[in-house]
């Protein structure tokens, strides 16, 4: 997923749960919400360019 922030902001805009968006280095950034049955789902994207690492 490319615009994982915008997705991460929508949704809290929508007040939808969403976890903490957390950063793995190497590994993009990530968050996690339930969905109406009670499945969790986690989002993944925002992977770094090669040398590129931006914690938040």
């Amino acid at each position: 997923m490319n615009e994982i922030h915008e997705v991460y902001q929508d949704l809290q805009n929508k007040k939808v749960a969403v976890s903490d968006m957390k950063y793995i280095p190497d590994g993009g950034y990530s968050f996690s919400l339930t969905d109406p049955d009670g499945n969790t789902v986690s989002l993944w994207g925002g992977w770094p360019s090669p040398g590129e690492e931006q914690a938040e």
